[in-house]
Order: structure tokens, then C-alpha cells, then sequence
């Protein structure tokens, strides 16, 4: 930690994780075979608005909706694991900058806020600021849920 643009891991957990690495190969296939520009862009945890709340989006949006249902709020594993969670204007930020600097191409970039969040202390704000005093519910880690922690480095995109 925290995650560079170099890493890349082939021990793949989901379909996500395979869709964004296809993602990625084809990128690469057509910088190379068709000369097409492109960037990879690597979003963390985005948050903001727009979002609906639902069983495999954002932890944000979700334990948001659920404080406002006086619900306690879910957390898989023990809370401390942690997330580099980024707001959605700062993605579209990156992802318009990406798009304008020709030295951004066939590069990747990681667009985060490059810095670490643990679940625990997110619900823990998210009940405080709502009022809600239903508190958290601890469940059994889901089996997709193998990064104890998850931190983007940002030194790329700020160069």
C-alpha cells in the first residue's frame, strides 16, 4: 500500500474485477494494433450524487439510506478494514484532465482521494450525523471481500 499504477494482479476475485482487467487489455490492444489513444483510468470507491442504494453499490450511499431508515448499519468483516473512497466530481475532474494532456495517453491512472477510510469510523460519522441510534450490525465477510485494506497512490495523475 498504497496501490500503485505499475500493480496489477492476475488472482482475481469477481466478475468486476475481470470486466475492468478485459477492460484494460483491450485499451492496450487497440493503443497498439490501431494506434487509438487511450487511458486507463482506475476509479476508487466513487461516491456523490446520482447514486440509488442497493445490495452491491456504494458502502456510502447504502449506509446512508439505511441511517435515514433508523437501521443499523451493516458492516462485513470487523470494521477496520479500510477504503480509499473518491468523490464523483473529482473522478470526472481526473477523467477530464486524462483526456486532455497527450502525455496522459496509454498511460493508467489511479483517480482517488489517496487516502484511507476505515468502515467502523464511516458508520460511526454517518449515525452521528443522521441521529441515528440504531448503532452497526457485524456480519459474516461476504466472499468477495479479501482487501482488509485498500489505498490508491495519487502521485501519478498530480505529475
Amino acid at each position: 500500500m498504497p496501490l500503485t499504477e505499475e500493480f496489477m494482479s492476475l488472482h482475481l476475485s469477481s466478475p468486476y474485477q475481470i470486466t475492468k482487467m478485459v477492460g484494460e487489455l483491450y485499451c492496450n490492444f487497440f493503443g497498439h494494433h490501431y494506434n487509438f489513444p487511450t487511458v486507463k483510468a482506475r476509479f476508487f470507491n466513487s461516491y456523490g450524487p446520482g447514486e440509488v442504494p442497493g445490495q452491491y453499490r456504494n458502502v456510502i450511499l447504502n449506509f446512508i439510506y439505511l441511517a435515514m431508515q433508523g437501521q443499523p448499519l451493516p458492516i462485513t468483516g470487523t470494521g477496520e478494514e479500510t477504503r480509499d473512497f473518491t468523490f464523483v466530481g473529482d473522478i470526472v475532474d481526473g477523467l477530464l484532465r486524462a483526456g486532455h494532456f497527450e502525455a496522459a495517453v496509454g498511460q493508467e491512472f489511479n483517480l482517488a482521494s489517496g487516502a484511507e477510510t476505515r468502515i467502523i469510523e464511516l458508520a460511526e460519522t454517518i449515525n452521528s450525523q443522521v441521529g441515528n441510534a440504531a448503532g452497526i450490525k457485524f456480519t459474516e465477510r461476504r466472499k468477495w471481500d479479501t482487501k482488509p485494506r485498500l489505498l490508491a497512490s495519487v502521485n501519478r495523475p498530480r505529475a
